[in-house]
Formats: C-alpha cells, sequence, structure tokens
C-alpha cells in the first residue's frame, strides 16, 4: 500500500524556510515603508520651497511664518490631506530675511527639516 503525504522531516525544513524568509524579509519591508513614508515629507518640503521661492520672488523677502500648521493661506500649501507629514512650519532663519527653515511634522515618523539661503544650495536634514 503506497502512502502519500509530507515526512516531519519535510514539514519542519518547510517550515524552516518559511522562517529565515519572514526574518530576512521583516527589517527590509520597514526599511522600504519607511522611506516610503519619509517621502510624503521631503515632497512637502519641496512644495515649502517652491512657495517660498514664489514669496521671495514678489516680496524680496521669505515669509515670515514660524507657527505649526496645517494650512498655510499665504503660501497656498495644504497638508491637511496627507497621511504622515500633516503639519509644517516655516520661518525665517536666524541668517535674516534671504534665508529660512522649514520643518514637516511628521505623524508617527520623524519630523523633517530643510534649511535654504540664497546664497547656499538648500539642504535637508533630519
Amino acid at each position: 500500500m503506497k502512502q502519500f503525504g509530507f515526512s516531519l522531516v519535510e514539514l519542519v525544513v518547510t517550515i524552516m524556510i518559511i522562517i529565515t524568509l519572514s526574518l530576512i524579509s521583516g527589517p527590509i519591508y520597514k526599511s522600504y515603508s519607511l522611506k516610503a513614508k519619509q517621502a510624503e515629507g521631503y515632497a512637502l518640503l519641496g512644495t515649502i520651497r517652491a512657495a517660498e521661492d514664489n514669496y521671495y520672488r514678489e516680496w524680496r523677502e521669505f515669509f515670515k511664518g514660524g507657527t505649526e500648521t496645517c494650512n498655510d493661506v499665504v503660501l497656498g500649501i495644504d497638508a491637511r490631506h496627507n497621511k504622515y507629514y500633516t503639519k509644517f512650519d516655516s520661518e525665517i532663519y536666524n541668517w535674516g530675511a534671504n534665508a529660512y527653515c522649514a520643518v514637516a511634522y511628521g505623524n508617527g515618523v520623524k519630523n523633517l527639516t530643510m534649511s535654504y539661503r540664497m546664497s547656499e544650495p538648500c539642504s535637508i536634514w533630519s
């Protein structure tokens, strides 16, 4: 009589392979997920930079914000519909009217910060 099925050794090996793959793929997935979430924050910082540039072209100084907000009518930025970065702040930095600092506040993710000075390239740090 022929028996069908899996032996105990085959089942244990299969389970070990599944465990190994999940241990390897878990941290990789978490890393990619975090990068995808932060991409929303970088996009918000890019929007702030473009809005500040437009404001500077018109008024010859950057916008004097300085309050944490979800929606700024002057700059035309609305972050209320974002999933991870719903608040931001943009204020003149201590270099004077030709520089500013912007912060994208994260919900469950790290805040992202950007500084911009007319004589230097934009730098983003977290």
